[in-house]
């Protein structure tokens, strides 16, 4: 178990430093438990906290973690030498009342006793809006991460989810608070600066790849399967990967579904998937993903909408190319030659059984694949980029107000 600090807790994890500023990750996570599936629901902003505080603690860089279910935490693979602050009871408050008491009054606490220097977070809503309110209040810096498209595009949230006018105001005050914004792409950017008026800076997902980059293709000639891999969510359309079993029957197919919040879709996946012979389903967190990778040919994506998805990325390390329906983030598949972005469903399906037919291309296209994840997304070449912004932003003088930084920050 990690170093845990109960809710009555006090006391942070030391003072600061110029050098080695102490970081402080307001993730929070569940509140309830696990759901109906039995299962954690992650998604990539939990997975970029965890590995980027991982990379940190690895370096010996001061770091914790504010979180409600510190075993949430460590399932989704937090290195124990990182202390979980408990900022309150999932199970405390009174309906209606308790986004004031305990989740303001909770986190809030919660980041004093971390007593830190940064305070990153992720994920646009309410929480965004209460570390802004602790930044500006306690001479702090902070640094928020968009790990969605739907972070910097209101027009997509309308579309897609449902959110209360509370967290939309929250979220645009804690955005304009922020000393530093990170994006994943250009075109995040650019919506950024838009939408909110709001300078930000590029920098890559950084994965830990050494368990896809060691997945050998040499003996690949008799292909494998087609994988998918998302939230039973129909924002992420796996009943489309369902309809290409159908149509090619022959083609093996791996879903590597995660639990979502509708569980007559989730149900619904799953009895059809069992109805196709040459459909195998798991679901993610009961089986060894590395494994999955290495049976796979190539990655299929039927996603609406998405930030830069990390399976991407592992695909990529794994030198097996992408074929997407939807998402190119800034046409980086196109430009880089790392699959093919199909744009509709039948084209899809004729780019899918292109590459199985031609095992020579397909390894070109995956040899050139795990160069470009190697080089751009792995943690050791992007966790350096990340722990200089943090002195950087250590080294800001109390002055200086986030709009300043706006101009210099969109040309980085």
């Amino acid at each position: 178990m990690p170093p845990v600090v109960s809710w009555t807790g006090v006391g942070g994890t030391g003072g600061r430093n110029q050098v080695d500023p102490q970081i402080c990750f307001v993730a929070l996570g569940p509140s309830a438990g696990k759901g109906a599936s039995g299962l954690w629901k992650y998604g990539g902003a939990e997975r970029l906290v965890v590995i980027l505080a991982n990379w940190l603690a690895a370096q010996e860089r001061r770091v914790n973690l504010i979180g409600i279910e510190p075993a949430y935490w460590l399932d989704a693979g937090l290195d124990p030498s990182v202390p979980i602050i408990v900022p309150y009871r999932a199970d405390s408050g009174l309906p209606g009342l308790r986004s004031l008491h305990p989740r303001f009054t909770g986190t809030w606490g919660a980041m004093a006793r971390a007593n830190a220097d940064v305070y990153v977070q992720s994920g646009a809503g309410y929480l965004t809006g209460i570390v802004g309110l602790y930044r500006r209040f306690n001479n702090r810096k902070m640094l928020f991460m968009v790990t969605s498209d739907t972070n910097v595009d209101p027009d997509r949230v309308k579309r897609h989810f449902k959110v209360a006018g509370r967290d939309r105001i929250a979220y645009s005050h804690g955005l304009r608070q922020a000393d530093r914004v990170v994006v994943q792409t250009k075109w995040q950017q650019d919506m950024l600066g838009h939408h909110y008026h709001r300078g930000s800076v590029v920098i890559p997902q950084g994965l830990d790849l050494s368990s896809f980059l060691s997945i050998d293709r040499r003996t690949d000639e008799d292909g494998g399967s087609v994988l998918w891999i998302g939230r039973a969510s129909r924002l992420k359309r796996p009943d489309l990967l369902l309809e290409l079993a159908r149509r090619h029957r022959k083609v093996p197919f791996i879903i590597l579904m995660g639990p979502g919040d509708e569980p007559v879709y989730h149900d619904q996946i799953r009895r059809e998937a069992s109805e196709l012979p040459n459909v195998e389903l798991f679901q993610s967190g009961t089986v060894d993903i590395v494994r999955i990778f290495a049976r796979s040919a190539l990655l299929v994506n039927t996603s609406e909408t998405e930030g830069f998805p990390n399976t991407f990325i592992e695909a990529w390390a794994s030198a097996m190319p992408v074929v997407t329906l939807a998402c190119d983030p800034d046409e980086v598949i196109c430009r880089e030659g790392l699959g093919l972005h199909s744009r509709t469903l039948d084209q899809l399906s004729r780019d899918m059984v292109g590459l199985l037919a031609d095992p020579l291309q397909r390894r070109a296209v995956g040899e050139r694949a795990r160069a470009f994840a190697r080089r751009s997304h792995d943690i050791r070449s992007v966790g350096p980029r990340y722990l200089e912004l943090f002195r950087d932003l250590f080294e800001l003088t109390s002055g200086t107000y986030p709009s300043d930084e706006a101009s210099s920050m969109a040309k980085s």
